[in-house]
């Protein structure tokens, strides 16, 4: 029993070095929250991840992040999720203030790297980057975390060159039909992409709807989004309910379909107003779709938005040049095209007859 156990602490002890190797390469959340653990009531939790428990550290992450018997704060949970997912090393400057001195060695928890990159994933209490998400769970994976596995597998990230085999799948159904509602997300994905499975719609929306029952915010947009693609006018009402709730649970792609629903009157009664404060939560968190949709609306006057060209013209060209958003060049692009156009059939057609001939002109000099 001793020998397995010095075996045990030499494998976590050479994960925790190869851990430490590979968060160097990972962006690092700057939060700051000096071991606060606001609304907490349970004092030894608090007190074993100040001492550097990460598994208790690991467990204030969720407490935070699902808001059970505490507001949840997207914020401290992400800090909390990543001082459990890379402990201090002794001797050198940690990368967030503690309030204990750091004298040994401490594994770094596995699923809080895995939570850290799904926090990321969902932008909560982060900027929204698939590819810094998907570094965090390759580092969940390389410490053994198979929600990590499998995210890999099933969510849709670019240049991942992980893929399903049949023992994740199998694992995967395991744990779905147990009731992890972040497996029954990523299984749904693998039925409507048909990823490993034929291609299951039905199945896809049904394991979707089990995880959105439990809150999965992801789970909860998509089951709404399948729903409007059946175009099944009597489900609408659900599929709304569905994204609503995912609203609420701060999920930014949610607000941005919504928004732009509500402004242009898809799928549900037209609500400007509703759509442009939506759309403007997900400018203000980050959105580009949303700064795109809305910039138009601003400069267009949609559905009787009241105009605000400088506003609005601002979002696209921040979205177009400097988020290098397609969309927004096109919508940009034909917005002032559409602008020149009126000013020349505004202008008188002798001054435009006369501008016609200076252009011809200064081609030929």
């Amino acid at each position: 029993m001793a020998k397995n156990s010095k075996r045990s602490r030499a494998g976590h002890t050479g994960r925790a070095q190869q851990s430490r190797i590979v968060f160097q390469t990972l962006r690092w959340t700057p939060l700051d929250f000096a071991d606060d653990c606001t609304g907490i009531q349970d004092e030894e939790l608090i007190a074993a991840a100040r001492r550097g428990d990460t598994e208790a550290q690991y467990r204030l992450g969720k407490l935070y992040s699902a808001g059970k018997d505490v507001p949840r704060d997207d914020a401290r949970a992400l800090y909390w999720f990543q001082r459990a997912a890379q402990p201090p090393i002794p001797g050198q400057e940690p990368l967030y203030k503690i309030s204990y001195p750091c004298t040994e060695q401490v594994p770094p928890h596995k699923e809080a790297a895995y939570e850290v990159g799904r926090a990321i994933f969902h932008g909560r209490g982060a900027d929204l980057d698939t590819r810094d998400a998907s570094e965090w769970w390759k580092l969940a994976d390389m410490l053994g975390s198979e929600h990590a596995h499998m995210a890999l597998c099933a969510y849709h990230i670019p240049d991942n060159p992980k893929t399903m085999d049949d023992t994740t799948f199998i694992r995967m159904v395991q744990m779905a039909e147990a009731g992890d509602m972040d497996i029954q997300y990523c299984l749904g994905n693998c039925f409507y992409m048909g990823w490993y499975v034929d291609q299951e719609y039905v199945q896809a929306l049904e394991w979707w709807k089990k995880a959105a029952e439990q809150g999965h915010e992801l789970a909860l947009h998509n089951a709404g989004g399948a729903l409007l693609e059946e175009g099944i006018p009597e489900r609408r009402a659900e599929a709304v309910s569905l994204l609503e709730k995912a609203v609420s649970l701060g999920l930014r792609k949610s607000k941005v379909l919504l928004g732009r629903m509500y402004l242009h009157g898809e799928f549900v009664q037209a609500d400007p107003a509703k759509g442009v404060d939506d759309l403007s939560q997900a400018v203000e968190e980050g959105s580009v779709d949303a700064r795109t949709i809305l910039g138009a609306a601003l400069v267009l006057g949609t559905n009787g938005v009241p105009k605000n060209r400088e506003l609005g013209m601002a979002y696209l060209q921040e979205a177009a040049i400097e988020n290098g958003n397609p969309h927004a060049r096109e919508v940009l692009t034909r917005i002032l095209l559409t602008e020149k156009m009126e000013r020349e059939m505004s202008t008188p057609r002798s001054a435009r007859k006369k501008s016609a001939r200076k252009r011809t002109q200064k081609r030929k000099k």
